[in-house]
C-alpha cells in the first residue's frame, strides 16, 4: 500500500484511503494555571463531534466587578486536514494573546479533511457561532461580552463563509 499524499510529519493519506496521523506535542487545559491565562475544554455539539477550547486572561478574575471582555473566535488553519487548539503551539500563542489583549478566546476544533469532506469545516465553524450566541450556561464565556465578538485565524475561507452569513446569527441574537 503506498501513500498519495503527505503532509510530512502531520498526516499521510493511502492509495486505499486510509489516513495516518502523526499528532505534534500537545498542552493539557490549565483551568488553575497560575500563569497569566487559563484554559478549558469544551464541548460544542457532541453528536458531530465539535469541540474547543476557551482561554481568559488571569488578570480579570480578582476584579471585584470585572467588566465584560471582548471575543475572540479563533480557527486554527493548515487546510482544513490538520491542526487542533490542543497543540502546544496554539495553545501558548492562544493563551498569550488572551492575556496580553485582555480578551476571551474560543477557539474551534472542526473536524478535519479528509475523513470528513468540505464544506464540513465551514458547516461546523457556524455551528460554534450559533452554539456561541445561544449558549448562556457557559461561565467562563460569561466573561466575554457578546457585542464585542470578533473573528481570526488562518483558516481564512472559513472565516469569509461565516461572516457572509453573520447576519442571520446577529438578527437571532438582537
Amino acid at each position: 500500500m503506498s501513500h498519495i499524499a503527505e503532509s510530512p510529519n502531520f498526516l499521510q493519506v493511502y492509495s486505499n484511503g486510509t489516513v495516518k496521523r502523526f499528532e505534534p506535542e500537545t498542552a493539557l487545559p490549565s483551568p488553575q494555571s497560575p500563569n497569566h491565562f487559563r484554559s478549558k475544554d469544551i464541548t460544542i455539539d457532541s453528536t458531530k463531534p465539535i469541540t474547543g477550547r476557551i482561554f481568559i486572561p488571569n488578570n480579570n478574575k480578582n476584579t471585584p466587578n470585572p467588566k465584560k471582555l471582548p471575543i475572540l473566535i479563533y480557527f486554527h488553519g493548515d487546510g482544513f486536514c490538520i491542526g487542533s487548539t490542543k497543540w502546544l503551539n496554539y495553545h501558548t500563542f492562544l493563551g498569550d494573546l488572551a492575556s496580553q489583549a485582555n480578551i476571551v478566546i474560543l477557539s474551534i476544533d472542526y473536524r478535519l479533511a479528509p475523513e470528513n469532506r468540505l464544506p464540513i469545516a465551514y458547516v461546523d465553524g457556524l455551528t460554534s457561532l450559533e452554539w456561541l450566541g445561544s449558549n448562556n450556561s457557559e461561565a467562563w464565556l460569561n466573561q466575554g461580552d457578546l457585542s464585542r465578538l470578533f473573528y481570526r485565524g488562518i483558516a481564512r475561507e472559513v472565516i469569509l463563509h461565516i461572516m457572509s452569513r453573520l447576519w442571520l446569527i446577529i438578527i437571532k441574537l438582537i
